[in-house]
């Protein structure tokens, strides 16, 4: 493998290994769960071993959580934090855009009165 396509492999593994430690479950267990051998599990965390969709559900059943954590490092916790920090810059960006039309209106009116005088 080369290029963008083992990066990904390596990072998605190195996500599997975070987890499985985070989790406090040790290769052996991990390997005993998904039917496959220890060393094919330690490949997989250090992506030796390309991994498919199916193996990945596997995993994330194992360790009760999204899938899209081991695709991306994303979880339902950032995916939140992040909407909200999104909606608050919205609300900062729309009171601006109110308070420049503001400055705009009072620009306009004293060009206005500028030019009766």
């Amino acid at each position: 493998m080369t290029g963008l396509n083992s990066l990904t492999v390596k990072k998605v593994g190195d996500r599997i290994r975070g987890v499985r430690k985070e989790k406090g479950f040790n290769l052996s267990k991990v390997a005993g769960l998904l039917g496959i051998s220890t060393p094919a599990v330690s490949k997989i965390e250090t992506g030796v071993t390309d991994i498919n969709l199916s193996r990945l559900q596997q995993l994330s059943d194992i360790f009760e959580i999204d899938i899209s954590f081991l695709l991306a490092g994303i979880n339902s916790e950032n995916v939140n934090t992040q909407s909200k920090e999104v909606e608050a810059l919205k609300e900062r960006l729309a009171l601006y855009d109110e308070e420049i039309k503001l400055l705009q209106r009072k620009v306009i009116s004293l060009y206005e009165e500028l030019l009766k005088k």
